[in-house]
């Protein structure tokens, strides 16, 4: 039975010891960082989740350690991103495959560019459905995954601009890859993870946890993410415990930065 002084540690901890050399741009997106880091341990809880928009300045910031991070916390395993296709019928069969394949974490990388109907209808099903290539039969699939892209100064366009949230990487100066690793808390950070992982997932529960024995306190920032709505109450609601109220305030001026189409219009 974890206090909420145990959840602000535990919260601390991940942000400074683990995630601490991450250039996050705002404390928005610090805070919607753990968010991504936590949801794997309540995808089961909720129904949906939206897709999380790594978005990197330029190459070398981290994003695909960001996303190695993520994997080796709730799998065991470092990530194993899949190709971000530019077509909806390229798309809708990458999507059926990884349905199939069971896998926990759905990570897209060199999405640069954030669109696309099959992607749509994915994140905002309960059961994703589709066509057997070669058979006339349909698969259906539960939509348990936690959802991930991966790209530089990306674009999100279209219905997507609602149903994600970002998580920019801007790094002052030199990039991550530039300086030297003796600048870091942990010079292999993957390494460090695989090695004390057992720390991380405790703290990661024990933020969840101390929340739902305080008895779930409810947190409004006043708005909340259509589609999401359960993920987002119970997130929100969570990180604002343990003392980042901070999450996915930045949603509206992210869409309007992003969403070129819409401003073009």
């Amino acid at each position: 039975e974890p206090s909420q002084d145990d959840a602000r540690r535990a919260a601390d901890y991940l942000m400074t010891e683990w995630l601490g050399d991450f250039p996050f741009a705002t404390p928005a997106d610090r805070a919607n960082g753990l968010g991504l880091m936590l949801t794997p341990f309540i995808r089961g809880l909720v129904p949906l989740v939206p897709l999380a928009v790594v978005n990197g300045l330029e190459a070398g910031v981290g994003k695909n350690l960001f996303a190695d991070c993520l994997a080796i916390l709730a799998t065991g395993e470092a990530a194993m991103p899949l190709p971000w296709v530019g077509t909806d019928d390229e798309m809708r069969k990458q999507l059926t495959s990884s349905f199939a394949s069971g896998a926990p974490l759905f990570i897209f990388d060199e999405a640069h560019v954030v669109e696309g109907t099959q992607m749509s209808r994915a994140l905002t099903s309960l059961t994703y459905a589709d066509r057997i290539l070669g058979v006339s039969r349909i698969a259906e699939f539960p939509n348990t995954a936690t959802w991930v892209s991966l790209g530089n100064q990306v674009q999100v366009n279209g219905d997507m601009s609602r149903r994600v949230y970002h998580i920019a990487l801007r790094p002052v100066g030199t990039t991550l890859s530039d300086r030297d690793s003796k600048a870091y808390r942990h010079e292999d950070l993957k390494e460090w993870t695989t090695d004390n992982r057992a720390t991380l997932v405790s703290a990661a529960l024990t933020v969840i946890r101390a929340w739902v024995v305080a008895g779930r306190p409810r947190w409004s920032r006043g708005a909340s993410l259509g589609s999401f709505e359960p993920w987002d109450r119970m997130m929100s609601s969570v990180l604002a415990f343990a003392g980042l109220p901070e999450f996915l305030t930045d949603l509206k001026e992210r869409r309007s930065e992003s969403d070129f189409e819409a401003a073009y219009w």
